[in-house]
């Protein structure tokens, strides 16, 4: 660890259900200086969207969401 919170550094999860289908979640490693991270995140969807195939229906499996995290949303 360089002293930076484990968050900034990202991380890649699978989460199998039991009645079959599977989703892979992704948190993007994030610099302190958070809009550095929303073309970072635009890129990686569109390119997971190109590798599936890049028609429409391959699109909609990979769903991009920015959120910032320090309660700047309301519930």
């Amino acid at each position: 660890m360089s002293g930076d919170v484990k968050y900034h550094l990202g991380t890649t999860f699978k989460r199998q259900y039991d009645d079959g289908p599977e989703i892979e979640l992704t948190l993007m490693a994030n610099p302190s200086h958070l809009e550095a991270v929303n073309p970072c995140v635009g890129g990686k969807a569109r390119a997971e969207q190109h590798f599936l195939g890049g028609d429409n229906k391959a699109r909609e499996q990979v769903v991009p969401i920015v959120v910032h995290g320090d309660a700047a949303f309301a519930g």
